[in-house]
């Protein structure tokens, strides 16, 4: 055996020290799926996903076409002029029947009168 100096000491084979271990660095290290930062604010109750966030597709609010609104609960009127009863006989029922047979109706589930200029 020669001299013993402190340059000379070497580690016993299979003891040999290993890397130590990056913890809290991400999923790259291998030992935790986030970070424990990442999971400490998760818990405390930070960063909340609003309601409407839909993990990062389209919103549908930016969907949908903007093209106005139609009600389906509405309920359609015909205008007709009071002029055009006075051809109406006494007692009788003016319903939607009698104003198509009389011409002051010409539809009758659609407006007679749009809005829309043709």
């Amino acid at each position: 055996m020669g001299d013993m100096r402190i340059g000379n000491i070497h580690p016993a084979v299979g003891g040999e020290s290993k890397p130590r271990k990056r913890r809290g660095k991400g999923s790259a290290t291998g030992l935790a799926a986030r970070r424990a930062r990442d999971t400490r604010v998760r818990r405390r109750g930070g960063r909340k996903i609003p309601a409407w966030f839909e993990g990062g597709q389209m919103p549908i609010q930016r969907r949908i076409p903007k093209r106005g609104f139609k009600n389906p609960g509405r309920v359609e009127y015909q205008v007709v002029a009071v002029g055009r009863l006075a051809s109406a006989a006494a007692n009788t029922t003016v319903d939607r029947a009698w104003l198509r047979q009389a011409g002051i109706i010409s539809r009758s589930g659609r407006s007679s009168c749009s809005r829309r200029a043709k």
